[in-house]
């Protein structure tokens, strides 16, 4: 996502995806612009803190997800999408719900990752701010890929 609506800018976490994943050969890292998960076509998305599985269900991610389907992916010759489980956040996991609903229909397929799991529970970017917020590093350190951890600690530490 390309909005600077998180606790860290774009350029930030962009930096960190291509970091992280630059031994993955088969790997390109994009910026995403305005049509993927942006508050143009989901600005839902960015507000979710506390939505119900109730309010997830309702919104309506359409517009972002045909965007993608019928603009985007024929434009790359992207075949699959990869997303990831989402046990926590409702709205995420409403979205990808729909995305393996409407995707097929234009030739897209779905593949659900499953978690991350690491010192006995899921990672997740709520997780990594709670250790921020305890300053634990080492806790830090053993959830997230080293350029993460280096990156976290130029500016915590």
């Amino acid at each position: 996502m390309e909005e600077d609506k998180s606790e860290f800018s774009f350029a930030d976490r962009y930096k960190l995806v291509k970091k992280n994943t630059a031994d993955l050969k088969n790997v390109t890292v994009l910026p995403s612009g305005k049509f993927i998960i942006s508050s143009v076509t989901f600005d839902e998305y960015f507000g979710k803190s506390g939505t119900s599985e109730e309010q997830a269900a309702e919104q309506d991610v359409s517009l972002d997800l045909l965007i993608f389907a019928a603009g985007i992916a024929p434009e790359l010759s992207i075949k699959t999408r990869f997303v990831g489980q989402e046990p926590f956040d409702p709205v995420t996991r409403h979205y990808n719900e729909e995305m393996k609903k409407i995707l097929p229909e234009y030739g897209c397929e779905v593949v659900e990752i499953p978690r991350l799991e690491k010192e006995g529970g899921a990672v997740s970017a709520s997780l990594v701010r709670k250790l921020l917020k305890e300053w634990d590093f080492e806790g830090i350190g053993k959830i997230v890929p080293k350029a993460t951890l280096k990156f976290l600690l130029s500016i915590y530490a």
